[in-house]
């Protein structure tokens, strides 16, 4: 009976330290799942101020572009009217010269049939 309660006392102490160790295990992976998690959430962290740095830029590339192009299609509106002036001056300057043109060769008809007879 001595010899049974030694041995559950051996028994006991072994059990007594492997839960020991457990629990010391247990702790190291708690704490080593809370570095690893504070890890990510920093991680997550910058990579969304990074992501919000470049949309920032991309959206102020966006406007500069945005203007840019108004900017030109303005300036092509305005060509685009300058052009049409022109045309219409050339063809009333076309027109005008025509029709002095058509006189000049009446008066030139009229001098030959005057000549003629």
């Amino acid at each position: 009976s001595e010899k049974a309660r030694e041995e559950l006392k051996e028994k006991l102490s072994n059990e007594k330290g492997v839960a020991h160790e457990l629990r010391a295990n247990l702790s190291a992976r708690e704490r080593s799942a809370k570095e690893a998690v504070a890890d990510l959430e920093a991680s997550l962290e910058k990579q969304e101020q990074e992501a919000s740095e470049t949309k920032s830029s991309l959206e102020g590339r966006l406007g500069k572009e945005e203007n840019r192009a108004k900017g030109l299609e303005d300036n092509l509106w305005e060509e685009g009217k300058a052009a049409a002036a022109t045309q219409d001056k050339l063809e009333g300057e076309l027109h005008d010269e025509g029709k002095a043109a058509a006189a000049e060769k009446a008066k030139l008809k009229s001098r030959l049939a005057a000549e003629g007879k």
